[in-house]
């Protein structure tokens, strides 16, 4: 996986003919690009695979006929790429609009109660067994060599051997250890293979209960919600709204479900990332922690769970008191006209970007001649500020308190402002006001003024220092025909606003934790 992908100074792909031949990613660019400018399919998904079977990484890209292209989260297989599934990852990642197959938090909840009626209907478990058995199939649906359609019921080699076989290859993908450990694990899930119950075909379903429970978790739960993007734990939702239909909690059955609330305060602080791995060590002679008890000597989960509440609403109120003084001092000189919006009634006229701006270039620097420090780099990127890498480096591209904007790159058009000192790529320019003192709210609002030209530029007709100079944008004029940049001033101030306000709201209902 070392030749996955190779990036220019910059951060875009690099088209080099050593770099096509011998990275996966920009060879897979190379060819979609030709076939989209070559052919009647002006659209196409270019997929860069490196690795073996077991260890590999998968990078899709989204490339058009005007040789642009756009980078794509990693997948983990082709599964979204099929014909079912291809149009709906288009307009999920591609476009990024919601789709209707998307579920609701609620559409989850209550396919949890109707599962849990099948189970008790179909397989006549005992409380403590069902929630083994859903999380097994769970486990089962993850492993990318398990198929449904496997499940045909044989009485020599059954569901639940073919289910477990998958749970197995799952734990070992995952790098679950020792084997004592995994052993151990996998006699927790035997009932999927020892139940006649299970693993008999049920005439009035026409196949056998797991078959029937690992379709109903495949297409209700599994396929709705795992490619998508999100913080929300819709499978913790799904599995403790299910064992709320187990007769409680599921502490009677040994298994404690952690407040989600509680592992993101720890993931934090941790700093939990996707390569780590978790030591489970459950020994009490290796390993002991002191915890704080409740009468009976047990673990005191209640004193846990609110110590940690009160730490985070303490948060909370430092946050909220913060939020209040940058509003304070926002109101000063803010647009406040209720009901109406300032943008449709204020008079707007066309500037040529060099009539506003003293456009600035950046310089080029390789990345094999930087030093790590605290500095940032600013690439011709579309995300993370526009934020490269960290570097100590200097040049004369250092500057401060000015909006970037990209002139190549996948991020083309795409500004940042950056109050910070900093140095630019060669791929950005630096934009500072003519007639005007720099300033957050102007600049900010000058950055969407000019994203609005975006649609006319890409790899074909670059968005270069001649093109910026000579494009003009829309802008909001005062009285005397000029632009209005205390308008401008003052509604930026009022985004600022909103934004402070729907974060409060946000974090008032996320302090509301629910009960487990």
């Amino acid at each position: 996986m070392g030749q996955h992908i190779k990036l220019t100074d910059s951060g875009i792909v690099d088209t080099s003919t050593k770099a096509v031949t011998d990275f996966a990613v920009n060879g897979a660019y190379f060819y979609a690009k030709h076939i989209a400018q070559n052919s009647s399919f002006g659209k196409v998904f270019a997929i860069g695979v490196s690795g073996d079977s077991k260890h590999h990484k998968i990078t899709p890209l989204y490339v058009d006929d005007r040789e642009s292209y756009k980078r794509l989260p990693d997948v983990e297989s082709f599964a979204m790429f099929t014909e079912q599934n291809i149009q709906e990852y288009y307009v999920r990642n591609v476009l990024e609009e919601k789709t209707d197959i998307e579920k609701t938090t609620e559409e989850i909840l209550k396919d949890a109660a109707e599962l849990h009626e099948f189970l008790r209907t179909y397989g006549s478990l005992k409380d403590q067994d069902k929630p083994l058995v859903v999380s097994g199939i769970l486990l089962a649906l993850d492993d990318k060599f398990f198929s449904v359609d496997s499940l045909k019921g044989d009485g020599i080699t059954t569901d639940g051997q073919l289910i477990c076989e998958a749970i197995q290859r799952r734990l070992k993908s995952s790098n679950v250890g020792p084997d004592a450990k995994r052993d151990k694990l996998m006699s927790e899930f035997a009932i999927i293979r020892t139940s006649a119950r299970l693993n008999e075909r049920d005439e009035k379903l026409g196949k056998t209960p797991l078959k029937f429970y690992t379709e109903f978790l495949k297409e209700r739960v599994f396929d709705s919600i795992k490619y998508k993007s999100s913080a929300e734990d819709f499978i913790g939702r799904f599995y403790g709204e299910f064992m709320s239909y187990s007769g409680g909690d599921g502490q009677s059955l040994g298994i404690i479900l952690t407040p989600a609330h509680i592992c993101e305060l720890f993931c934090d602080l941790l700093d939990v990332q996707p390569t780590d791995i978790v030591l489970d060590i459950k020994t009490p002679r290796l390993m002991h922690i002191m915890l704080p008890i409740n009468e009976a000597g047990n673990p005191d989960y209640q004193f846990m769970e609110d110590y940690i509440r009160e730490l985070m609403d303490r948060k909370y109120k430092q946050y909220q008191d913060y939020v209040q003084k940058q509003m304070t001092a926002l109101v000063d000189g803010c647009y406040v006209n209720r009901g109406v919006d300032p943008l449709k009634i204020s008079k707007w006229k066309a500037f040529s970007i060099s009539d506003i701006f003293e456009i600035k270039p950046g310089k080029r620097l390789v990345a094999a001649d930087t030093t790590e420090g605290r500095r940032p780099f600013i690439g011709a990127l579309d995300n993370n500020n526009g934020v490269a890498r960290f570097v100590s480096d200097k040049n004369t591209s250092l500057d401060k308190n000015v909006l970037g904007v990209n002139y190549n790159g996948n991020g083309m058009v795409i500004g940042f402002y950056h109050p910070y000192e900093c140095i630019f790529s060669d791929d950005v320019k630096r934009f500072h006001l003519k007639h005007h003192e720099d300033n957050q709210f102007v600049l900010l609002f000058m950055k969407v003024c000019i994203l609005m030209q975006k649609q006319k530029f890409g790899y074909l007709y670059k968005f270069n220092a001649e093109r910026m100079a000579h494009t003009s944008i829309m802008l909001p004029i005062a009285k005397d025909g000029t632009p209005d940049y205390a308008f401008m001033e003052s509604y930026g101030k009022l985004m600022f606003l909103r934004k402070y306000l729907q974060y409060l709201s946000a974090l008032k209902k996320r302090a509301c934790y629910p009960s487990r």
